[in-house]
């Protein structure tokens, strides 16, 4: 069967009216069947878009419908919510294309009650083959329930479509004022037509007869205030403008003028419901006032109701869940959100002037908007805490478009900087038509992401290029994936900037980060923070979303260093300080690998953001550079932490046999407990010089050097307390000298020792070429090591008198 639905072909239909059709199939169809169908539903739909119509097809099953399978929620299917509501509109406004008929038409009005035993004894009777009519089942069984979460959905549809949405909430109204007995307005068409009076087409037209049960309905209570809001509501969906002349009018407008003559309209009516497309801001709130009011009494009548007689509430959870979602996210008023202000009632709220007056007092900030020139009695439209709350809400609702003129009261100081243009246009670039309408049902199946971050530094602060002042404020303006827009005004200078790049990640997947962007209008100094920040934040979300939730990266801004990551699945910042404490930092080990990035920019005379760019899990790196001076040496260790030395005058083979030694000592170490494996043993070891040129630092791989031959071996066997503790031991060839033994004489007897066994007697640096840490339950990390290392050298070096270590004689 192939169905038409809706309002096709009655008087609510209108040129932006969608082709509704259900497609009902054969249950035998199997899953490459039903797929296929899918596939060529999709591209019939796709071609009526080409042809500027709306047209949705709905597969339906009808013994699948019957039990209360129906599609999914989505932004055209109400799902579950309103089962037997959807099928009385199906069976009111239902025109047959092709296939088969339903058998409620067979039923007579007054057997609805008993519509399920009626339908089988005509089966039993062979009356109705099976195979010739379609069973959708019928409305003698509609749960209180239903009418709620129906009218829940109807107020998701008044989102884009509120007067429709208005007549169906008070069809409803109506309906449940009879429950149970519904005199249902599809029965009204089916005792018409089984009827023996003769009736005329216009009179079985269901979207007059829908306003025919509200108006009855409404006279019944005595509202005459809701009957003229229903009325409006209808004339609207009808969309004829019947106070301009038509030289061929058709049986619509024939309709229309009859029922605006029974509801006895003036012409002043019809002549202000026909300017509807120039309704301007006052109106149009207005409007929607009477609207929302409306839509959210409907929605607590029918509430109410299923309170009242459904013993258990029955209610999808899921579906009612994503709807709730959808409202929350649109209707729901509260500081800092951009609310919109006109659900569909007028196409063009667009002003040619406005007034901006910027109000300051000790305490308080704000921006006025009027759409007539300010004065003692003058009333703003709306008021907002900063410029880019009011700006936000004048592009979102339409108010200001590229032919707007915004005048400033009071004038700017210097009218060449015209800040307020400059963040209209940037509003305009950034917030185009898709992103500033309400998210599609399916983005309400997860909680709400943001999409978008624009942060606006120092918006309607006067300053200049060379004003020293810092930063004072900003305004943060979110995107939603649920379509809603939030401004919030922040103050703290830099470290509330740090504070929204982090609650930006926070808010977003470690995959799927979203776009963040930094504007300064005011002065060149902002501009530039901007346009570094803005860089530095996409280079920062680029790289915690690749590296994953142990990544950091650090920056510069405005000379101070600041170090950004995750920590308990949130993201942080911590000001670094100097650059000692840049390192002290880089070389804790948190027993995981952390990988790091560094801004080039934090540090350009270092080789540091290089080095780290090519951290690697699992290797000990050793970077040096020979320089006059002696070495500098960089070593990242297996996890990412980072060690630093200088060894001043001395020798390039030398140091690179003592690092060997060292490395070599350790890794058979590692190799013993199972640390490396035997097959990653040669690839837990790199090394790298380092030179710089114009171009900056690079790097050159430099091979494993050779085994040492014969030297001699100290090794050291820390305590518990490490280096600076008590208990540890150092090992000589074949003497070991214990520091809580020797006490204050430790280090001076260990380097005589030393010295004795040197052939040549010379007194160049003495290296520890192992170390053996206690075992603590908790491995000791490379970086530790080295620096318990670098420490007793240090000592040692200092008893043979040498500051640091030099040159070896050959």
């Amino acid at each position: 069967g192939l169905y038409l639905m809706g309002s096709l072909g009655s008087l609510g239909q209108d040129r932006g009216s969608d082709l509704d059709i259900w497609l009902c199939h054969d249950a035998g169809l199997n899953m490459t069947a039903r797929a296929a169908l899918r596939a060529k539903i999709a591209g019939i739909e796709a071609w009526g878009s080409s042809l500027g119509l709306q047209v949705h097809i709905f597969p339906v099953q009808a013994e699948a419908f019957r039990e209360g399978l129906t599609l999914p929620l989505s932004d055209e299917s109400s799902g579950r919510l309103g089962r037997h509501l959807l099928l009385e509109e199906f069976y009111r406004t239902g025109v047959l294309l092709a296939g088969l008929m339903p058998v409620w038409w067979l039923i007579p009005a007054e057997h609805e009650a008993e519509y399920s035993a009626y339908a089988q004894r005509l089966q039993t009777l062979r009356l109705v083959p099976r195979k010739r009519w379609l069973d959708f089942g019928g409305l003698d069984a509609v749960p209180p329930h239903e009418f709620y979460s129906a009218a829940r959905w109807q107020l998701h549809k008044s989102i884009a479509a509120p007067y429709k949405a208005l007549l169906k909430l008070m069809l409803s109204e109506a309906y449940v004022a009879d429950y149970p007995r519904v005199d249902w307005v599809a029965l009204r068409i089916k005792r018409a037509l089984f009827g023996r009076q003769p009736v005329s087409a216009d009179h079985l037209d269901p979207y007059r007869l829908i306003l025919e049960r509200i108006t009855e309905h409404l006279r019944r209570t005595a509202e005459s205030g809701r009957l003229e809001l229903a009325r409006r509501a209808f004339y609207v969906k009808a969309g004829q403008q019947l106070s301009r002349p038509s030289a061929c009018p058709d049986w619509r407008r024939l309709g229309m003028e009859a029922l605006v003559h029974e509801w006895r309209w003036r012409a002043a009516t019809r002549r202000e419901m026909d300017a509807r497309e120039h309704w301007k801001l006052d109106r149009v709130l207005e409007e929607r006032n009477a609207l929302v009011a409306e839509l959210s009494r409907g929605l607590r009548l029918l509430g109410d109701f299923a309170r009242t007689h459904a013993a258990s509430p029955g209610l999808d959870a899921r579906e009612l869940s994503l709807l709730g979602r959808k409202l929350y996210a649109t209707l729901e008023r509260r500081p800092g959100k951009i609310d919109r202000v006109n659900p569909g009632i007028s196409p063009d709220l667009s002003e040619p002037l406005l007034w901006l007056v910027h109000e300051t007092t000790a305490n308080t900030e704000r921006w006025l908007l009027y759409r007539n020139p300010p004065g003692p009695t003058a009333r703003p439209a709306k008021a907002a805490a900063g410029l880019v709350e009011l700006l936000a809400w004048l592009h979102v609702n339409g108010l200001a478009d590229q032919a707007t003129h915004l005048q400033l009261v009071p004038p700017p100081a210097d009218p060449h900087l015209a800040e307020h243009l400059r963040l209209l246009k940037v509003l305009q670039r950034q917030l185009p038509p898709s992103d500033t309408t309400p998210g599609t049902m399916e983005a309400f199946n997860s909680p709400a992401q943001v999409q978008k971050t624009l942060v606006f530094l120092d918006i309607g602060r006067d300053r200049r290029d060379d004003d020293p002042r810092p930063l004072r404020h900003l305004d943060q303006l979110s995107l939603t994936s649920w379509g809603e827009i939030l401004v919030q005004r922040r103050y703290g200078g830099l470290p509330a900037l740090l504070d929204v790049l982090c609650e930006h990640l926070d808010a977003r997947p470690f995959d799927h980060p979203a776009a963040f962007e930094v504007h300064g209008l005011t002065a060149t100094r902002t501009a530039q923070l901007a346009a570094r920040v803005t860089d530095l934040a996409q280079t920062t979300l680029a790289w915690l979303a690749s590296a994953g939730p142990d990544a950091r990266y650090l920056l510069r801004l405005e000379e101070r260093l600041y170090l950004i990551g995750w920590q308990d699945q949130r993201c942080r910042w911590v000001e670094v300080g100097d650059r000692g404490q840049l390192l002290e930092l880089l070389g804790e080990s948190s027993g995981r690998f952390r990988p790091t990035r560094m801004d080039p920019q934090a540090w350009p005379e270092s080789p540091l953001a290089l080095l780290l760019e090519h951290n690697r899990q699992d290797v000990i790196q050793v970077y040096y550079r020979v320089h006059t001076a002696g070495i500098d040496v960089w070593v990242l260790d297996d996890l990412g932490a980072l060690f630093q030395q200088h060894l001043p005058q001395a020798w390039e083979p030398h140091f690179l046999a003592h690092q060997h030694r060292f490395f070599d000592t350790l890794l058979v170490r590692r190799l013993l407990h199972g640390a490396v494996s035997a097959a990653g043993f040669d690839q837990a070891l790199c090394y790298h010089r380092l030179s710089r040129g114009e171009r900056g630092w690079r790097l050159h791989e430099v091979p494993l050097p050779a085994q040492p031959g014969p030297y001699l071996e100290l090794l050291l066997v820390t305590g518990p307390a490490g280096a600076g503790g008590h208990g540890h031991r150092l090992i000589c060839g074949d003497q070991e000298f214990d520091a809580l033994v020797l006490g204050e004489a430790f280090y001076a007897t260990v380097a005589d020792a030393v010295l004795r066994r040197r052939r040549s007697g010379g007194r160049y640096p003495i290296y520890i070429t192992g170390v053996q840490p206690a075992e603590t339950g908790t491995p000791w990390s490379v970086c530790a090591l080295l620096r318990i290392k670098r420490a007793l050298e240090h000592r040692l070096n200092a008893a043979i008198g040498l500051h640091g270590p030099q040159t070896p004689a050959l």
